[in-house]
């Protein structure tokens, strides 16, 4: 593990991609066996491989609570002396390497440690996955910060700053998971796309490196219950830019505000996964009753949408099914849910990726049927088509956007009907023909620390309107994208200034700095308070420092109105 943390830390300090790739391959070449298969896995920052669906959950304050037990620092004050050292990184692994390294006393092996073979500072790889397996199967917060602590009491702070990383599912030094795969092909003499082809399809980046090392990579097929990265699209905001890409002959489907999901029928098992491939079969029983329709084994891509009495609802209502655990008959009722199909993948033993789009929409109505109706029905329940057209130029491009709209949508896909299925690719095959509204004009009320590079600044702007009754500052939303590094600093400096309360990681601010933002709908929500109403995407467009002032910012009312024109009445 030594190793492993030491070519981290020397990837971490090179800044292109081709060296981090070059000294990867350089390591991953002096292992084998079990151990490249683990090193593969560790550096997508992951304890366990893709397709294995254990997560370990843990949180930074357990992994606080863990390293405060083990260096023994327990009271009140102690404590918060742990907490302003976690702010100043705000990074796990880092803050494990500086607080170990400064406080930790030496113990004697802990007994928990020696059942895992740990018995000095310097741990195997073997040791790490061994360890990550025992915090799985640990239950209960207290006796997982217990494990970790005796865990931490054991190891050099080097070796503890990147298994931390680990449990915190992000090494944070600049190595993709691409990166992995090419560094795997490059130490074993192998093809890139054939390492990358096989890791999509397997879902175990470490069996990818040992089947590389023997050149065992042709003739893998997707797996079952093993989600396929979905193909995605480039963004294009203005229909003469969508001409010139794609020509004046266009293949457009409905862009649906949905939740992406990726249906598996193998036998009679029928499982979900969201298009981050995470599993959701539990929170969509209708999707399954209604996939548990369809003859033979399948893959379709498509997308969940709230649908009630004929027609699609907003994203609104969707997400209210979002995360529950418990799902009544009742609340099902009150938000329903049928699937919309965009693709198929793969329909009893035949692969479709390599098929033509037209070839595999005719493939999947054949498969299901479809009647040709406002939502091009299957001939299944709860199954629809995604709704399609081929049209000419321009004008018959915003025509067919307004009623793409009008079916509530979030506009358009343009597709080209030739193209493959490629899985995780965003290119010019696929557009997603979208505009966003008027701009508006807001004041930032509060500020965040960021994450990554952006750990040091406050780089997280909550920001509202006024109320122009109360003629007080209602919040509508946080935005955290759109702006440069150099910008980011001179704010942070300003907020530093300007902090009216310090609450640690967040900071109320003086309102007194102006952006225009951007963003893709508005909806009612309680999140931010008093205004009743949240932006969804919302991207800082301009920052007005200077240029307009905070009488002129936007009103509760002008956010209000624009949700009247544009949304309410789908949300009745």
């Amino acid at each position: 593990m030594h190793d492993f943390a030491l070519t981290c830390e020397k990837i971490a300090s090179i800044s292109s991609k081709i060296g981090k790739v070059e000294t990867l391959s350089e390591y991953l070449s002096t292992l084998e066996g079990k151990d490249l298969a683990l090193a593969c896995i560790f550096f997508t920052g992951s304890a366990f491989a893709a397709r294995d669906t254990r997560k370990l959950n843990l949180g930074a304050q357990m992994i606080k609570k863990a390293i405060a037990q083990c260096v023994q620092m327990n009271d009140e004050e102690e404590l918060k002396k742990i907490d302003t050292i976690y702010l100043k990184f705000s990074e796990p692994g880092e803050f494990a390497e500086n607080v170990l390294s400064l406080y930790r006393k030496k113990h004697e092996v802990h007994e928990s440690m020696k059942d895992l073979g740990i018995l000095k500072e310097h741990i195997s790889l073997k040791n790490s996955e061994d360890f990550f397996n025992k915090i799985f199967e640990t239950g209960g917060s207290i006796a997982k910060v217990n494990l970790l602590s005796d865990f931490y009491s054991n190891i050099n702070s080097l070796d503890a700053k990147y298994v931390t990383k680990i449990l915190a599912a992000d090494l944070r030094i600049g190595l993709k998971e691409a990166s992995v795969e090419e560094a795997i092909a490059k130490s074993s003499d192998e093809k890139s796309v054939k390492v990358k082809e096989a890791n999509m399809f397997i879902g175990d980046i470490g069996e990818v490196a040992l089947r590389s090392r023997i050149h065992k990579l042709d003739h893998i097929t997707i797996t079952p219950f093993w989600p396929v990265k979905v193909m995605l699209a480039t963004p294009a905001e203005d229909a003469s830019e969508v001409i010139s890409r794609m020509g004046e002959h266009l293949w457009v489907e409905d862009k649906y505000d949905g939740v992406r999901c990726q249906i598996h029928k193998f036998g009679a098992v029928i499982r979900l996964f969201s298009r981050d491939q995470n599993e959701i079969t539990a929170q969509f029983p209708e999707i399954v009753n209604y996939a548990s329709q369809i003859k033979g084994d399948i893959i379709l891509d498509g997308e969940i949408m709230a649908f009630k009495g004929g027609e699609i609802m907003r994203f609104f209502y969707l997400q209210q099914r979002l995360g529950r655990k418990t799902l009544s008959e009742e609340f099902l009722a009150s938000i329903p849910v049928e699937y919309f199909v965009y693709d198929i993948l793969y329909h009893d033993g035949d692969q479709c990726l390599n098929k033509t789009l037209r070839e595999r929409r005719e493939v999947a109505e054949k498969i299901l049927g479809i009647t040709k109706t406002k939502y091009n029905n299957s001939h299944y329940d709860g199954i629809h088509f995604s709704h399609q057209s081929e049209i000419d130029g321009v004008d018959a491009l915003e025509e067919a956007f307004t009623e793409a709209k009008a079916r509530v949508t979030e506009g358009l896909m343009i597709k080209n009907p030739d193209s493959s299925y490629k899985p995780g690719k965003r290119g010019i095959d696929w557009l997603k023909f979208k505009k966003t509204l008027e701009p508006l004009d807001v004041v930032i009320t509060g500020v965040e620390y960021g994450h990554g590079k952006r750990r040091s600044q406050l780089s997280d702007y909550t920001f509202a309107v006024r109320d122009e009754k109360s003629d007080e500052l209602v919040n509508i939303g946080k935005a955290y994208s759109g702006i440069t590094d150099a910008q980011i600093k001179e704010l942070t400096e300003h907020f530093l200034k300007n902090t009216i309360v310090d609450e640690g990681r967040f900071r109320t601010v003086n309102p007194d700095v102006v952006i225009e933002v951007t963003f893709e709908s508005i909806q009612k929500s309680e999140r931010h308070g008093s205004s009743g109403f949240a932006l969804r995407f919302p991207r800082i467009n301009k920052v007005r420092i200077g240029d307009k002032d905070i009488k002129e910012i936007n009103t509760l009312k002008d956010v209000t109105e624009m949700y009247e024109k544009h949304f309410a009445d789908q949300d009745k």
